[in-house]
């Protein structure tokens, strides 16, 4: 339904609860964010709201909804289907350098089960690149065949590896390596910067880890003692295989940030 609302702009509305059509998907480019909704709180929903409007900006286009409306509406949703654990996504379709559609609304989620997070999950490396790294967009090119490619190889996820030979992100995740006492994950300027992720860059600042934003090569992976994805649902997740590289799930500084992380969103909800 349409929410109509003095914050609003008037040539400009939002749709609550409302899944966008096909048609609609087909002919628009979308730019979207996906937030979770746990005990029914949306986790970092400012963090989720300003990495859409700074994707606006990058698209140079004007965002219609200041964060407060935004905000209302989604505790609106949450309170009216009496969400309690579940994402919420946040759908905008673009033509022509305007937002056509806007759109608020629950998907269907699957988080991690507790085995996962205790044995780890089976990654692939796929050499593939996404263009507009730092923007979330949906259906792209890249995204659709590393869908086809998790199915094939029967992983979890897939880590894209750039015509440099470096290993980038994720195709729905950011990726951390640990190597001794080192921990690895790649230039903001050239991936998503996750919510999950910013989060964990920053337990590593206060816990005074040793940090560097470089790029693990692949074919210097067999010099990685552990690793882990991040995302808004698996949160932190360990990765037991890389191809057919086994790696340490039980690593000391990799189960640290599962801990920290978990008293942070505590810390969150109870706030």
């Amino acid at each position: 339904m349409s929410n109509k609302n003095s914050d609003y702009p008037k040539d400009k509305y939002v749709i609550i609860a409302s899944v966008p059509s096909e048609i609609i998907m087909a002919n628009s480019q979308e730019l979207y964010e996906v937030l979770r909704v746990e005990d029914n709180i949306p986790l970092f929903i400012t963090d989720h709201l300003q990495r859409l409007e700074d994707g606006f900006k990058k698209l140079n286009i004007s965002h219609p909804f200041p964060q407060q409306a935004l905000t209302r509406a989604i505790y609106q949703i949450i309170k009216n289907q009496n969400i309690q654990n579940n994402n919420l996504k946040i759908s905008c379709f673009v033509n022509n350098q305007k937002i056509n559609q806007y759109y608020v609304y629950a998907i269907t989620s699957k988080y991690p089960d507790k085995g996962t997070y205790v044995l780890g999950l089976k990654t692939a490396l796929f050499y593939a690149e996404r263009d507009n790294p730092n923007i979330k967009l949906g259906h792209t090119p890249t995204r659709i065949s590393a869908n086809e490619e998790i199915l094939q190889k029967e992983v979890h996820e897939v880590l894209l590896v750039d015509h440099n030979g470096r290993i980038t992100e994720g195709s729905r995740s950011n990726v951390f390596f640990i190597v001794k006492d080192t921990i690895y994950t790649a230039p903001s300027s050239i991936v998503l910067q996750g919510i999950m992720r910013k989060k964990v860059l920053e337990i590593i600042e206060q816990c005074k880890l040793n940090l560097k934003m470089e790029c693990v090569p692949a074919a210097e992976l067999c010099k990685v003692n552990a690793a882990f994805i991040t995302g808004t649902s698996p949160r932190i997740l360990p990765i037991s295989h890389i191809n057919d590289i086994v790696l340490d799930v039980d690593n000391i500084l990799l189960r640290l940030l599962m801990d920290k992380l978990s008293e942070i969103i505590k810390a969150y909800k109870n706030k």
